[in-house]
């Protein structure tokens, strides 16, 4: 392992929709592994987080982001 090594992975907070995108171009199909925390849309969490969308609304969200997601995991790659 080189000290760069330690910067060959990209760790990505908020505005993921945007950031996914901007990865599609260079990572499809090369990614071993995607962790995501969803929101939970349950109308019970947290003040400062926008928890009470319409449920199709919030399907419409997830379905996008996991649409770019499946084009960036490589084949043995795992959400």
């Amino acid at each position: 392992m080189t000290e760069n090594d330690i910067f060959d992975t990209p760790l990505i907070f908020r505005a993921n929709l945007l950031a996914l995108k901007a990865l599609e171009a260079e990572f499809a199909g090369k990614v071993k592994c995607v962790f995501i925390d969803p929101p939970y849309n349950t109308g019970s969490a947290f003040t400062h987080y926008d928890d009470g969308v319409e449920h199709s609304i919030w399907l419409s969200l997830m379905r996008d982001r996991l649409e770019i997601i499946r084009r960036l995991l490589s084949e043995d790659g795992s959400l």
